[in-house]
């Protein structure tokens, strides 16, 4: 059974930014089901192969949310973008550390991805969608044309 599971608490009213967030709850889920596997089986390929997952979410997660802020003219851009750098550093710094042959605790990925996230998600991402949640003509998120569409 997973330990993240989607609800939503976690929904910020913007479909393609809550579903890239459900993308990440998974990949988080399947990290940490690695940590029940035991040395033994230690797959270096597996968890690198999580791990650029992980980093091509981010990229176009972080992508899209970037060019809503500068749309948009959140005040907060920079700190936000460089909360999001700081994330991908952390993760390229395991990845680079499980390419190197260190063997790197999945649970302790784990509790670092699902810590980032939902500071990410409950604090970063709710405060960024409240503010473009003030800004929607209709004052709610029913215009989706107010989101422009960004794969």
């Amino acid at each position: 059974m997973p330990l993240m599971v989607w609800d939503q608490s976690f929904s910020v009213g913007h479909p393609l930014i809550d579903g890239q967030h459900r993308e990440f709850i998974n990949i988080m889920n399947t990290m940490e089901c690695l940590s029940c596997t035991g040395a033994d089986l230690y797959d270096q390929f597996l968890r690198l192969t999580i791990l650029k997952r992980l980093l091509a979410l981010t990229e176009k997660h972080f992508r899209l949310e970037n060019r809503l802020m500068h749309e948009y003219g959140y005040a907060g851009a920079y700190q936000h973008w460089r909360n999001h750098k700081n994330f991908d550093m952390n993760i390229y710094a395991i990845y680079r550390g499980i390419q190197a042959g260190e063997m790197i605790s999945d649970f302790s990925i784990y509790l670092m991805l699902r810590d980032k996230f939902r500071n990410h998600i409950l604090k970063e991402d709710k405060h960024l969608f409240q503010s473009f949640f003030s800004q929607s003509p209709q004052g709610d998120f029913q215009d989706l044309n107010f989101f422009p569409a960004v794969s």
